[in-house]
């Protein structure tokens, strides 16, 4: 059964049951009932208004006992049941209903809704066709009506459904688009079009109706009749933007993407043009632009207009951070997701994707002011908690960054990996903090959920070399990490350094070599090592040669210039 049939049928229903339904005690053939069916059927009505349903399903009861053929307590009954998922005494009882009362329409509305539970569509057609003959100004019970045939495939009598609400109503859109739809799933183009022609007739100056117009003729291949259509759009408004988007699609499908550029330049420097419109057509550069100069730069003009068009719109900034992060272009990107989140604030993905980029970019006061803003709006959402927390480790606020990640770490659902990520930083910012006990605790934790996590165990074992500490741990970590992620010049470099701690130079020389050889722009730290690791084998000359190079980079660690002066290792 369509369950949206169901809800639109009983939404309805239900607002009715509050009053807007004239129930009598007394039976349709003007018989007053007896004092004690009053008092029933009355303190039944008052038990309802209140919500204590039981007790006024039991007075019911009671005044169904003592006056069997008044029909108002059948359909009370009959609500009871329904509204308590037991369709089949619902039916029995609004059967009874309308046995003692065929006119009422709320009676056969109810009867409706318990058909379409039941399945019973046929039935369900019978009687909201009724209601709609009873009430024929209530203009749900016709949509109604049509969804039930409808759901039948009789689509032709929907249509006719349709027609009979027009003519009460007058031609609309709404009614028009629901019988174009019928005749274009019937194969009845023609027809469909014929109807298009009728709302335009209606409406002549709504554009709107032309675009769609066109947009039939064009999906037909009917292109003269398009461009007719595009003639008589032109005769209303020829700045149009609609007119010009339907320009832009029927030149693209020509192959003339010149012209098909121009006319949607145009279409984008008009209002009329709704954002998402505009959103989706750079959807599709997006997808194409990567490898094509061209539409990427035709793209970025498309930004451009669509930001001076819509300056209050945050889609259209968020858009424009997407391709500039397509070309890492992170500074400008980050610019403009901060200019979309200043737009609209509640657009949880445009965050994150701020303050991922702020993470990127080192920039630790502005991630830590933007991630607290964040968490402000969004209070329950874990992986701002992450960001807020790293930015306050690197800004040494120890104590904060804790309470912080472990505030994120509680709100965390069944995620095992995310709640690793908040162990892994929670070790971070203790061995930051110089507590590193806790920091060893914090990734046995993050590992325990995630053992493959390779910069975990990457970091944990780094970590552990430069305190000389549990060096076999350490060496078996680095190790792992280099077999599910080989190539890696960092994690070369930690196996190498551990190794190397280990007193095992042979071994760390070939490590860290591969660091050094793997990447063009080695780091100071890497080829300070590897000059430690050539010093320790008395190769003093070379050893030298990569300290300076280290210089060279303005890294290196606190004792670097020491060991070029003195050309001597120091821990």
């Amino acid at each position: 059964m369509s369950d949206k049939i169901i809800i639109i049928a009983f939404a309805a229903l239900l607002a009715s049951c509050s009053g807007s339904k004239e129930l009598s005690s007394n039976s349709k053939g003007g018989h007053v009932e007896s004092e004690a069916f009053q008092r029933a059927f009355f303190e039944a009505q008052g038990q309802k208004a209140i919500g204590n349903a039981e007790k006024s399903y039991a007075l019911f009861q009671e005044a169904q006992q003592i006056s069997p053929e008044n029909d108002a307590v059948y359909y009370e009954l009959a609500l009871y049941e329904f509204q308590n998922k037991n369709a089949p005494l619902a039916q029995t009882h609004i059967d009874k209903a309308l046995e003692l009362d065929g006119s009422n329409y709320w009676y056969h509305l109810l009867r409706a809704n318990v058909e379409l539970e039941l399945g019973n569509l046929n039935a369900a057609e019978k009687a909201f066709a009724k209601c709609s003959e009873l009430n024929p100004d209530d203009v749900q019970t016709y949509f109604e009506l049509a969804s039930v045939l409808l759901y039948q495939e009789k689509y032709d009598e929907a249509i006719k459904v349709y027609d009979r609400l027009e003519k009460r109503i007058g031609i609309s859109e709404e009614l028009s688009f629901q019988k174009q739809q019928l005749y274009l799933q019937q194969g009845k183009t023609d027809a469909a079009m014929a109807e298009m022609e009728r709302l335009i007739a209606e409406y002549p100056q709504e554009i709107r109706y032309l675009a769609m117009l066109a947009q039939f003729y064009m999906e037909s291949g009917n292109t003269d009749a398009a461009l007719q259509t595009f003639d008589r759009m032109r005769a209303i408004d020829p700045d149009s933007g609609i007119l010009h988007l339907q320009l832009s699609e029927y030149y693209a499908a020509k192959g003339e993407d010149d012209k098909s550029y121009e006319a949607m330049k145009k279409a984008f420097e008009s209002p009329e043009v709704m954002i998402d419109q505009k959103i989706n057509v750079l959807l599709k550069f997006y997808s194409i632009s990567e490898f094509n100069p061209l539409m990427l730069t035709r793209a970025y003009e498309l930004l451009e207009i669509t930001e001076k068009v819509h300056p209050d719109e945050a889609k259209s900034y968020a858009m424009y951070g997407d391709f500039l992060l397509a070309e890492g272009k992170f500074v400008e990107a980050r610019d403009k997701y901060r200019e979309s989140v200043k737009h609209d604030q509640s657009r949880n993905m445009i965050w994150s994707q701020l303050l991922a980029l702020e993470a990127q970019l080192r920039d630790w006061d502005a991630l830590e002011t933007e991630a607290a803003e964040a968490i402000t709006l969004f209070p329950v959402q874990p992986d701002l908690y992450l960001y807020l927390g790293m930015a306050q480790g690197e800004n040494d606020k120890f104590d904060d960054a804790i309470e912080t990640l472990v505030s994120g770490r509680n709100l965390v659902i069944e995620n095992p990996s995310l709640t690793s990520q908040f162990y892994s930083l929670e070790g971070d910012v203790y061995h930051r903090a110089g507590e590193h006990q806790l920091s060893d605790q914090s990734y046995d934790e993050s590992l325990a959920l995630e053992p493959n996590n390779v910069f975990v165990l990457n970091n944990y074992a780094y970590y552990l070399s430069i305190r000389k500490d549990n060096l076999p741990k350490a060496a078996e970590m680095a190790k792992k990490a280099n077999e599910l992620q080989p190539g890696q010049p960092s994690f070369q470099d930690t196996y190498g350094w551990v190794l190397f701690q280990q007193g095992k130079y042979e071994e760390a020389l070939g490590w860290i070599k591969r660091a050094v050889d793997t990447t063009p722009n080695t780091s100071g730290e890497v080829l300070e090592h590897y000059g430690d690791v050539l010093f320790k084998l008395n190769r003093i000359e070379e050893a030298v040669y990569f300290w300076q190079r280290a210089s060279d980079t303005g890294q290196g660690s606190e004792m670097l210039m020491k060991k070029l002066e003195d050309q001597q290792f120091y821990e």
